[in-house]
């Protein structure tokens, strides 16, 4: 599916795969908003945006960035196991 069938003003041949990863990226990478980040990409509203990425990945926005966060904080945290 190309987003410019649901979205007329996105650019021509772009494919919805392309505009999740950017999504994505864009929720893992940087500190904006959630609330804010669908203007960057070119939704006019957020609770499409919102709706869009939840039915491509299962997951709200908001709870996917706070998946990856969990997970960076499990993997950065020091182990006090002790070691023999």
């Amino acid at each position: 599916m190309l987003i410019s069938e649901v979205m007329p003003d996105y650019e021509k041949g772009t494919k919805c795969t392309d505009l999740l990863e950017e999504a994505r990226l864009r929720l893992e990478n940087t500190e904006f908003p959630v609330e804010q980040i669908p203007y960057g990409l070119g939704f006019r509203d957020p609770g499409y945006f919102n709706r869009f990425f939840k039915r491509l990945t299962g997951r709200a926005p908001g709870a996917y960035r706070q998946t990856i966060a969990t997970a960076r904080s499990t993997v950065d945290a020091p182990s006090f196991v002790a070691r023999s």
